[in-house]
């Protein structure tokens, strides 16, 4: 029978012995209260939960203080009515989408775009020296091939917003394909044994909405073997507040590097999870313990988890740029997925809309 040993909790919170008023109620669409009524009434928190429990099996209202209780079917009962959000911002929301795509140019019908053939078989157009210097550059114009010898050496920067409070970081990973044909043919004609896909794991700011690491892989690497590399890209002088991840980031060696930077993670345990000893599994044991006490949905809208729907977007984002890489060998696609992502935070950069709650 295992014992209660539940650790610390978050930072100035904790989920297991902390009242439910003490912590604001967070925003987002809120759950049903029928979870919290079964819990309450077929007494769901028992002796393996509670060791105080062993001489009996009291009900829920004996374990717990009455205004505790109460202040659960009020929250409960909050969390049931769904928030209508209002951007707050349009006007300069509206001023970054123009200044996205801000390209003016302004070109005479005169003007001859591209320069005379050279007279040899195979070589390329080239632009006319008008042109070049109409966008300003001092060099020739590279061909297509040059751009694809230089795309596997590139040095992609990516520019982001260093965080003022802490950083919240958000990670997940999507599939991006590279080979195959399009759903179209597959979904006419059955798909082909050659589709193959890059996976592309992110970490996101949760308050900036910037990408913050990045790291390409192929389709067969898990999710939480790519944290500590992740991790890395991150400034060492740079405060990491908290980590925000799926079930597939509950593994020992994630709550390892997590540890090292001081962060929590906020990470849904397993349906069949146990609490283990030692330090490094302190958060994970509270979260199983106010997983079991209050349940999984009240503990997911107590901690903040609903936050991990932002990556989900900044990931439909990146695959608004296309749902394929063009390129073919393994660095290039490096390379141009980072591209796409130095492009996303120079939008982000530019404004993204505020909301709040009006009902």
């Amino acid at each position: 029978m295992a014992k209660s040993n539940t650790g610390p909790g978050p930072k100035n919170i904790d989920p297991v012995t902390a009242p439910i008023g003490a912590r604001p109620i967070s925003e987002g669409r809120g759950i049903s209260a029928s979870p919290l009524f079964r819990l309450i009434d077929q007494k769901l928190i028992r002796h393996e939960v509670f060791p105080a429990n062993r001489g009996g099996d009291r009900s829920v209202g004996a374990l717990l203080h009455k205004s505790l209780c109460q202040q659960l079917y009020a929250w409960g009962m909050s969390l049931s009515r769904k928030h209508r959000y209002r951007t707050t911002n349009w006007k300069q929301y509206n001023a970054a989408l123009k200044a996205r795509g801000s390209l003016t140019v302004w070109l005479d019908k005169r003007m001859c775009w591209f320069a005379a053939a050279s007279g040899k078989r195979g070589r390329s157009p080239k632009f006319s020296d008008a042109a070049i210097q109409l966008c300003g550059l001092a060099w020739p114009v590279p061909d297509f091939s040059t751009l694809c010898r230089r795309q596997r050496d590139l040095d992609v920067q990516i520019p982001y917003t260093r965080s003022q409070a802490g950083l919240h970081l958000l990670v997940d990973s999507t599939g991006i394909k590279f080979l195959g044909e399009g759903e179209w043919k597959c979904k006419k004609h059955g798909p082909d044994y050659r589709r193959q896909w890059r996976k592309l794991h992110i970490g996101i700011d949760a308050t900036t909405l910037q990408i913050r690491a990045i790291c390409v892989t192929s389709n067969n690497v898990s999710d939480a073997a790519v944290i500590p590399d992740l991790l890395k890209q991150l400034p060492a002088d740079e405060t990491l507040e908290s980590m925000t991840g799926d079930g597939a980031y509950d593994t020992q060696p994630v709550h390892e590097a997590l540890l090292r930077r001081g962060a929590i993670p906020i990470i849904p345990p397993r349906k069949n999870a146990r609490i283990r000893k030692g330090a490094l599994f302190g958060y994970r044991n509270a979260a199983i313990a106010a997983c079991r006490r209050l349940g999984r949905s009240i503990w997911k809208h107590w901690i903040g988890y609903h936050k991990r729907s932002l990556v989900e977007t900044k990931m439909h984002c990146i695959k608004r740029l296309g749902e394929r890489v063009m390129s073919r060998t393994f660095e290039r696609q490096v390379n141009e997925l980072h591209i796409r992502a130095a492009i996303l935070n120079r939008f982000t950069e530019l404004g993204r809309p505020q909301t709040a709650a009006v009902a």
